[in-house]
């Protein structure tokens, strides 16, 4: 329950712990995120969107509000919240140029999102994961949301492999991981060069992909 990384993704802690877990969320948030694949705070992707899309919006809404009872009441890990980067730290500063010329326009700049759509940042343990490899694999591969009765087709989010070098991502995952409420460890460059060879991405145009 206190998660685990596997294919290039990491299955996030899904107990009562508030920090990297599930304990600001509601029942009804699990609920309606297990059902319709999105809430106003995260949108299933990757793995965890083949398993709402083939299996979870079909349990019924007690089913669902039970799993919501029984993941809220798990303790689960003690990973408490270090201290968050200032917003003037070079790294920060980059960061947050990047992300208003990226990734704004659909994060918006209070890192809220789309409810159901696009993933809030603002507050989220997922973000905060002590692995961030669903932030870089999403980055460097782009993702798509579950398709679900509620949302037949799923939003996706395209790649930016092509455009942004490993320390640009480095500096934008940063960024998000110590903004709106997150704290969590920055993520280097060699990090994000780990995760572009291992996913097979594309290097940015004009950079040589190191191997």
């Amino acid at each position: 329950m206190q998660g685990g990384s596997l294919q290039g993704w990491h299955a996030p802690e899904i107990t009562g712990n508030r920090y990297t877990g599930v304990g600001n969320w509601s029942t009804q948030d699990i609920a309606e995120y297990l059902q319709t694949g999105g809430n106003h705070r995260s949108v299933a992707s990757g793995p965890m969107a083949e398993a709402v899309t083939h299996s979870l919006q079909y349990l019924s809404t007690a089913d669902l509000h039970a799993i919501g009872v029984y993941l809220k009441s798990m303790p689960g890990s003690d990973r408490q919240a270090p201290a968050a980067l200032a917003a003037s730290d070079s790294t920060m500063t980059l960061g947050h140029t990047l992300f208003m010329q990226n990734c704004g326009a659909c994060h918006r700049s209070s890192g809220q999102g789309v409810t159901g759509m696009v993933s809030s940042l603002a507050d989220s343990a997922g973000v905060r994961a002590p692995d961030p490899a669903n932030m870089l694999s999403t980055i460097l591969i782009g993702s798509r949301g579950a398709m679900t009765q509620s949302n037949p087709t799923g939003a996706a989010m395209p790649n930016f492999s092509w455009k942004l070098t490993d320390g640009d991502i480095a500096a934008i995952s940063t960024y998000i991981r110590n903004s709106w409420g997150n704290a969590a460890a920055p993520v280097s460059a060699d990090e994000v060069r780990k995760a572009r060879n291992s996913l097979g991405a594309r290097a940015a145009v004009g950079i040589a992909q190191n191997k």
